[in-house]
């Protein structure tokens, strides 16, 4: 008969997040519940729970609220950058306005980096 500790004796360790990879979880957590409630009405435990990360923890990977807050404002930034610019090449010679104001359009449908 196996036993729930021949199980957890014979199963690999769970590997860690790096850093890096929490703050990735922590920024998709914060874009939402800042798109959701705006600066000053996002609760940074809720952000810090939803990561499953402590509330230091949170603290650590950024300082402060508002930087937390700005990085999410970087990353929609540069997501519509890059839309905008493979909209443009995709082009080629063609209307590369119209191109980034279709591309725009379907962006819209992300609720989230648009409200942010």
């Amino acid at each position: 008969m196996i036993t729930s500790i021949d199980v957890a004796m014979t199963a690999p360790p769970k590997r860690r997040m790096s850093a890096d990879e929490r703050r990735e979880t922590v920024l998709v957590v914060a874009m939402g519940e800042f798109a959701r409630t705006v600066l000053q009405g996002t609760s940074t435990e809720k952000i810090a729970a939803g990561a499953g990360i402590s509330h230091p923890y949170l603290f650590r990977l950024f300082g402060t609220k508002k930087e937390l807050f700005l990085a999410c404002v970087g990353r929609s930034h540069a997501r519509l950058s890059d839309l905008f610019t493979q909209a443009a090449e995709a082009a080629g010679e063609g209307d590369r306005l119209e191109a980034m104001g279709h591309a725009y359009v379907d962006l819209l449908a992300d609720r989230e980096m648009l409200q942010l």
